[in-house]
């Protein structure tokens, strides 16, 4: 594999944070193909940081929650294509404890944050992190799309 190549795979981390049967979603703007959809918190994993450091430096760079590794699960992990071409591999977590309170610290990046009830999804949200959460509760670990 090139360099090139390796460039355009991309590992990254998100998080259902869940409080009272509901998640915490990011409204996304300025980012590039996601652009007006809800999603996960979360972000690109850095080259030699563990995926769950990087969740956490994630949710407290975005949203200003403390977590703990002892406080978050593996929920789902999908691979597929970007629209921008990229190809991913998302790892994504359930949380349900953290200190703080959240508030939208990336304002260039998400129009607002909310919560959401899980029975409940808004309509424009991003669609695999819709089917990532519905394959968790399945007890479906893995999945793969846009190939």
């Amino acid at each position: 594999m090139n360099m090139e190549q390796q460039q355009k795979r991309l590992l990254v981390a998100g998080a259902f944070i869940i409080k009272d049967n509901k998640v915490l979603l990011a409204l996304r703007e300025n980012s590039s193909g996601d652009n007006g959809f809800y999603g996960l918190i979360g972000g690109k994993v850095e080259i030699g940081e563990p995926i769950h450091v990087a969740l956490i430096r994630e949710i407290e760079e975005e949203v200003g929650l403390l977590v703990h590794p002892q406080d978050m699960h593996m929920a789902h992990v999908i691979s597929f294509r970007h629209v921008d071409g990229f190809d991913i591999v998302s790892c994504d977590f359930i949380v349900t404890h953290w200190g703080g309170n959240p508030i939208n610290k990336e304002i260039r990046k998400h129009a607002h944050i909310a919560w959401f009830d899980l029975d409940n999804l808004p309509s424009n949200i991003l669609p695999r992190h819709k089917e990532a959460f519905e394959l968790y509760k399945k007890g479906v670990y893995y999945s793969s799309s846009g190939w």
